[in-house]
């Protein structure tokens, strides 16, 4: 104990709000872990279909079995994922689905690309279902969307399209908006140059300064093109 709090003690207090703020969104993601939707009732009642279900369900499994699916299965894996954040309305779902999704690339991010070529193939946008999603009530899939956002941006080989990429950066500065008065100017070295330390220790708040940190130096050159 002695030993953490000595290194959190040399901690900016920037750092110290981000630890605190990040370890109630995983704690709240470690609830939802243990409750896992009846995949099996969303199948009977048509809500998703039987290759989608037998492809959640696996992914379900155990991380050796996970990952092994994964590799033979990925293109699926992205379909089913992806089609079920579009289909599927009930929050919990969405928020398991999310921590799923968020899992996965935590413990690998080259897998980001899975959904990327999956989207290049059908020439369809990975970014569109979970942009959508920060229009949601519920302040857990907002951050998890963001999250998620985040690191298929910064962890990938693709850039963002720049309509999506102004809608993104306008939703990360109101979300900042809200939570402080102040927010600095941004140009091409730095999205955003907020008081950090400034900030309220919260979920939302920390997510999106996280978020926006990940995100400078992925899509730098690309704001600076569009900002011109």
């Amino acid at each position: 104990m002695t030993d953490v709090q000595d290194i959190m003690s040399s901690l900016p207090d920037d750092k110290i709000d981000m630890i605190a703020a990040t370890s109630v969104l995983q704690q709240q993601a470690g609830d939802i872990r243990q409750t896992k939707p009846n995949w099996s009732s969303y199948m009977q009642s048509q809500m998703i279909s039987q290759e989608d279900y037998a492809c959640v369900s696996s992914l379900d499994k155990d991380k050796k079995a996970q990952a092994a699916y994964l590799q033979e299965n990925a293109p699926q894996c992205a379909k089913t994922l992806l089609n079920m954040l579009s289909h599927v309305s009930k929050d919990q779902t969405i928020q398991y689905i999310l921590v799923l999704i968020d899992d996965l690339l935590q413990e690998d991010r080259t897998r980001v690309q899975i959904f990327h070529d999956y989207a290049n193939k059908k020439k369809e946008s990975v970014w569109a279902p979970f942009l959508n999603l920060l229009n949601r009530q519920d302040g857990f899939i907002v951050n998890m969307a963001s999250r998620v956002v985040g690191k298929l941006a910064c962890w990938g080989q693709e850039q963002m399209p720049k309509s999506d990429l102004h809608f993104y950066l306008q939703w990360l500065k109101d979300q900042l908006t809200v939570a402080v008065s102040f927010v600095a100017p941004w140009c091409g070295r730095s999205i955003f140059t907020p008081v950090w330390h400034d900030l309220p220790t919260t979920t939302t708040t920390t997510t999106t300064t996280t978020t926006i940190k990940h995100l400078t130096n992925s899509v730098r050159s690309e704001v600076c093109c569009s900002s011109g």
